[in-house]
Parts: C-alpha cells; sequence; structure tokens
C-alpha cells in the first residue's frame, strides 16, 4: 500500500512539474534497516486547478527522506519526511 502511495505522490508531482529532477544523495543500510536521502527538484508549470495560480513557474528544490524497516527480507514499514514549509516557501505560498 504504502509503495502505491509514493508512487502516486511521485506521479502528481511530476504531473505538475515536467522538469523534475529526482537525486539520490545518501543511503545507510544496515540489517533491519535502510535510510534513503534524496532531492527533489523542478518548476511549477501544470498546475491542478486546487493550486494557486501565483506558484505557477515558481521553482523549488526540497531535501527528503525515507526510512525502510525490514523483517524477513520484506519491507514491513515505510516512513517518508520532508519539509513542507521549506517547499511552500519556495512557491510563494507566504508572500
Amino acid at each position: 500500500m504504502t509503495f502505491r502511495i509514493i508512487i502516486l505522490f511521485l506521479f502528481l508531482i511530476s504531473c505538475n512539474t515536467p522538469d523534475l529532477k529526482f537525486e539520490i544523495t545518501k543511503t545507510m543500510v544496515g540489517p533491519s534497516h535502510a535510510v534513503v536521502e534524496y532531492k527533489f527538484s523542478g518548476t511549477l508549470t501544470n498546475l491542478e486547478k486546487e493550486v494557486p495560480e501565483f506558484m505557477r513557474g515558481k521553482k523549488y528544490t526540497f531535501p527528503a527522506c525515507t526510512v525502510f524497516e525490514f523483517k524477513d527480507d520484506k519491507i514491513i514499514r515505510e516512513m517518508s519526511y520532508f519539509d513542507q514549509v521549506a517547499f511552500l516557501r519556495q512557491v510563494g505560498f507566504f508572500d
């Protein structure tokens, strides 16, 4: 289920941001956990009807992190984090 949510999130971002770049910046792997740090960047171009027009053309870059927990070679938990306020600042939400 979580993987489907991640795919949907990436699809929605890629629809709004045709120049989307996704870069893995660091990985850490242990016996029961893995951490992946990455960065999204792009320009909001194709806005959905709920997104304010003032966000069109705004560039953004933000780091994110996903922590995976494993058991018996299967992912049993996934948690993703990103700084939503930093993203909203970059697209003019607080102006």
